[in-house]
């Protein structure tokens, strides 16, 4: 949980200008492989998510960031008062680098070969085309790591 979260964002609800009682707000720092926010709502409750880039920002960037999330949920305006340190926050080199640094730690690399700690990709494969296509498949070109990956997506060639 993030000390005083549920303060903040209910001063920036009241900025804003939003209309209604204030719902409660569950307020936390999540390890995200960049500098990323999430909110959503559920019932009574607005849960957000601060990627933990953010744990020694000042107080403005915390705001700003606030304020963005809630202007998008509640359809306001943010003013660039509110969002410009978030934002320069977010642009600086002193951040890009250490989310660069948090990233490769964070970050699993893709595989680069058809042989995983529990499966042979290669030896599967050549069972089913026996089996279901007679041998006639061709063994995908560049089966292990050919080019660039997103992580979580798997990339046939």
């Amino acid at each position: 949980m993030m000390p005083g979260g549920g303060p903040l964002f209910q001063r920036m609800f009241t900025r804003l200008g939003c209309e209604g009682r204030p719902p409660r707000f569950r307020v936390e720092f999540y390890p995200y492989s960049s500098l990323v926010l999430t909110i959503r709502r559920r019932e009574e409750a607005v849960y957000v998510r601060f990627s933990d880039l953010l744990q020694r920002a000042p107080r403005a960037v915390l705001e700003g960031a606030a304020a963005l999330l809630l202007a998008r949920v509640y359809r306001r305006r943010a003013s660039r008062e509110l969002t410009e340190p978030y934002l320069e926050y977010a642009r600086s080199n002193r951040t890009r680098t250490r989310m660069n640094r948090m990233r490769r730690g964070r970050v699993r690399l893709a595989a680069t070969s058809p042989r995983g700690e529990h499966f042979d990709l290669d030896g599967l494969f050549d069972q089913l085309n026996a089996k279901y296509f007679e041998g006639q498949l061709q063994r995908p070109a560049g089966a292990g790591n050919s080019g660039v990956t997103i992580p979580g997506q798997i990339k046939f060639c």
